[in-house]
């Protein structure tokens, strides 16, 4: 029996406990229409992380642009940085053991993965913005008006960057 065999790794999350049993029940490589995934994944749907991947992917899947949800943009960018606030002191204390510096890395490396959901998700609706939407004004964060007036192309240069001479 090998380490892959139990329920669950130490220091791994509880998920990948939830997939094996998913495996145990359905068999490997089937899927069934009635599983509810965020139940095997062990996604709690109220998690703000959670969360974010799905308005990244209705953003990134919509056709227009959507509202910008700041407030949970804001409450992940607070926990990111409370955790790696939490992250820099467990690294400058000297009585931190090698298992808790090892699972510093995958909390850091989580990190970076959510870092990059929300570049994602703001780059997407930058694009969408520069498309030239004439109603997106009044769904766009102040933030994204101000980069957009920034970063707008005067017609005057437009004109001048076509004409060769």
């Amino acid at each position: 029996m090998s380490a892959w065999d139990g329920d669950d790794l130490p220091g791994l999350p509880p998920r990948l406990g939830a997939a094996m049993e998913f495996e145990r029940q359905h068999g490997r490589g089937e899927t069934s229409a009635e599983v509810d995934t965020s139940e095997v994944l062990g996604a709690n749907p109220d998690n703000p992380t959670t969360k974010l991947l799905r308005v990244l992917m209705n953003e990134r899947y919509a056709p227009e642009l959507l509202p910008w949800e700041g407030q949970l943009v804001e409450d992940v960018l607070e926990k990111l940085h409370q955790q790696s606030q939490m992250v820099e002191y467990l690294r400058s204390d000297d009585t931190t053991s090698e298992d808790e510096h090892f699972r510093m890395s995958y909390v850091q490396l989580d990190m970076e993965r959510i870092k990059f959901q929300i570049r994602s998700y703001v780059r997407t609706r930058l694009y969408k913005s520069h498309n030239g939407q004439s109603d997106i004004q009044s769904r766009m964060s102040v933030l994204e008006q101000n980069h957009a007036m920034r970063f707008a192309i005067p017609p005057t240069l437009s004109q001048r960057d076509t004409d060769p001479f």
